[in-house]
């Protein structure tokens, strides 16, 4: 088995039909290990990245992404942390793995142990390999395993009146229709290549209107983001607009269409028509859509929001590690910069006003 370390956009095009049928083969698969999607991430969010890529001979047989963040004083690097996967930005860790898996995921684990870092987060983890990688590098370091995540899924079926039939909570499904039809002279769009940038547009603002990020920086990285993955076919975009012709709610979603999965990954609505819901009225356009593109699971990703467990009659865990380098410098590093990103949240947080989402 041989590891090669890949940093380059050239360098990740390259082999990208080789990706491409790993990927494939992967019964784990998610969008967010695709190749569309990381091409697209590497693209917007420009942070230090890696692709490990397993050959053996001259076929390779598995890939491993990760970004690094690093915390620098002058030339001193004073931590560096390691994220599987595109954590926190991708919703779901994972490989990419065709062929021997025990022998790639041994020749992984021994290739990141090499490697220069402090602390690796593995997060989100919806990929079991994962937990075997962790357990090879996790040899001769600290690992702690820590609470898991919620998501909420449920699955489709071939008809709108068969979802609104057979919806396991009647009751939550009951609401959800009746702000649905609040709304039910307004008009539903999917984004196209006339109108990606607006949509987008549209989406960040309402966002920023809701919790006061910082907009520029959202146009340049989570705008570019999508509008790449769209151009790529893994993302959708969808507008609710008033009669009046007001965006009133907007979704961003990644697909695997080949998988069928919708996921839901950015929700904002127009806090000023709150009183008619009118985010849970673009969510039910959104099902109702993605039935009709004959998608069979609409997927909320990560986080145990109400109104996620409100709609998603199951919950799929996701498993969170950190792993540690067993020494004093290491320990501390961590903790310091652990506190430094709570005490931003939490600032954060209270200038919002709180961090509960709602629709």
């Amino acid at each position: 088995m041989t590891v090669e370390s890949i940093g380059s956009l050239s360098g990740f095009e390259r082999i990208r039909s080789e990706y491409e049928r790993v990927y494939a083969s992967d019964p784990q698969r998610t969008v967010f290990v695709s190749w569309s999607w990381l091409r697209s991430f590497v693209v917007a969010m420009r942070r230090p990245w890696t692709l490990l890529a397993v050959r053996d001979g001259d076929e390779y047989i598995a890939f491993l992404f990760f970004v690094t963040h690093s915390v620098r004083l002058g030339p001193l690097c004073l931590y560096r942390e390691v994220g599987l996967g595109a954590y926190p930005t991708a919703d779901y860790t994972g490989l990419v793995v065709a062929g021997d898996e025990s022998a790639a995921i041994e020749a992984l684990g021994e290739a990141l142990k090499r490697i220069r870092w402090d602390v690796i987060r593995a997060r989100s983890i919806r990929d079991p390999r994962i937990a075997r990688l962790v357990a090879v590098v996790g040899n001769g370091n600290v690992v702690r395993r820590e609470e898991s995540t919620a998501c909420h899924v449920v699955a489709l079926p071939e008809s709108w009146n068969e979802f609104v039939e057979t919806h396991p909570r009647k009751k939550s499904l009951r609401y959800a229709l009746r702000r649905m039809n609040a709304w039910s002279a307004a008009r539903f769009t999917i984004a196209s290549d006339e109108t990606i940038e607006r949509d987008v547009d549209v989406l960040l603002a309402l966002h920023h209107q809701r919790w006061k990020s910082n907009l520029r920086k959202a146009r340049r990285t989570y705008g570019r983001l999508f509008k790449e993955a769209y151009r790529r076919g893994c993302c959708r975009l969808g507008v609710l607009w008033s009669e009046q012709g007001k965006p009133l709610a907007a979704q961003a979603a990644f697909v695997d269409p080949e998988r069928t999965s919708w996921g839901i990954y950015m929700l904002a609505y127009d806090r000023a028509s709150s009183r008619r819901s009118p985010g849970i009225g673009m969510l039910m356009r959104g099902i109702e859509h993605a039935i009709s593109q004959r998608f069979a699971e609409y997927d909320f990703l990560r986080g145990d929001e109400a109104y996620k467990a409100r709609f998603g009659s199951q919950i799929r865990w996701l498993e969170n590690f950190t792993i540690s380098r067993p020494s004093r410098r290491a320990r501390a590093t961590e903790r310091a910069w652990s506190a430094t990103m709570q005490a931003k949240r939490t600032v954060r947080n209270i200038l919002v006003g709180g961090v509960r989402a709602s629709v």
